[in-house]
């Protein structure tokens, strides 16, 4: 069964006339649910809910899917394809075409609230994950920050409780926590892994150095994502899902980072013993970050 079968539907969960032709808007109907949804829930889980296997997850689907397909819709509807090139009508006594401001605001709302639904869909299913073992594999097991709210519990940095924008901070989220096995060291880095696997008991300085470890990936990954929105490397509308405070001048994240960095150089310094390095960093490097980076930890 499609997710949104017909015009009757589709009016339900987005402003749409009666007499629009379903067969219009059927097949941004299928983009919207393959580029912006089968990312989050994968292929099996998408499969089951197709299949009527969960029908408790479709008006959440419903409400991220139609206001997208709609978003979709708008620019080549606009226009007339045909023998004589790229025409628009411009048929007498009928309603008025719409402003390029208006269109643009009316696209900007419907990929609002399309990944608004993204977010409820997600919590949903996060709130009652025991139901949805297909969602085991997309959990966020290759960083060492795996939530939303740890997130923004760690690093103190608020994303709206999103779980679209931690999706987008994500692969900055990855490749941050890949660093800190050149920090750090593999054998270190692993156990780190192996405590959020499989929520081991830690010793007073795993956690403290775990702790240090998350905060430095997310600080490398606030980092990361607000130079790639300030270079304008990503679409302009993906900047209002973030909260203004997301946003930061470069200089603030080099130094932010460099600080967290620090922060577990310090770490290792006091507990070298205690998580089996053989020998501390030299005296002048540890002096150097405690004193003039770090501080007390």
């Amino acid at each position: 069964m499609k997710i949104i079968p017909d015009i009757e539907t589709l009016k339900e969960v987005v402003k749409v006339n009666a007499s629009f032709p379903f067969e219009s808007i059927s097949i941004y109907i299928d983009d919207a649910r393959d580029n912006y949804i089968r990312p989050f829930l994968g292929d099996e889980l998408l499969a089951k809910v197709e299949a009527e296997e969960y029908p408790e997850l479709l008006p959440y689907l419903r409400r991220a899917i139609g206001p997208l397909a709609v978003m979709l819709c708008i620019p080549e509807n606009a226009i007339v394809v045909g023998d004589s090139g790229i025409t628009v009508q411009n048929d007498q006594g009928k309603r008025s075409v719409a402003s390029d401001a208006k269109i643009a605001s009316a696209m900007e709302n419907l990929y609002a609230r399309g990944y608004n639904g993204i977010d409820r869909l997600l919590n949903f299913i996060d709130k009652n994950s025991a139901n949805y073992a297909e969602m085991k594999a997309w959990k966020y097991q290759d960083s060492l920050v795996r939530s939303v709210s740890e997130f923004e519990s760690i690093s103190h940095i608020l994303i709206g409780g999103s779980a679209v924008n931690f999706s987008f901070l994500y692969t900055a989220l990855v490749m941050s926590s890949y660093e800190i096995n050149q920090i750090i060291g593999n054998t270190l880095s692993q156990r780190l892994f192996q405590i959020l696997d499989s929520n081991a008991v830690t010793t007073a300085a795993e956690n403290r150095l775990l702790i240090s470890c998350q905060k430095f990936v997310c600080a490398m990954a606030r980092a990361s994502y607000s130079r790639t929105v300030v270079n304008k490397y990503l679409p302009t509308e993906l900047r209002p899902l973030f909260p203004l405070g997301f946003y930061v001048d470069e200089e603030y994240s080099r130094q932010a980072v460099m600080m967290e960095r620090c922060r577990i150089m310090a770490v290792l310094c006091d507990n070298y013993e205690a998580l089996g390095i053989a020998s501390p960093i030299s005296e002048g490097i540890y002096k150097s970050i405690n004193g003039k980076m770090v501080g007390t930890l």
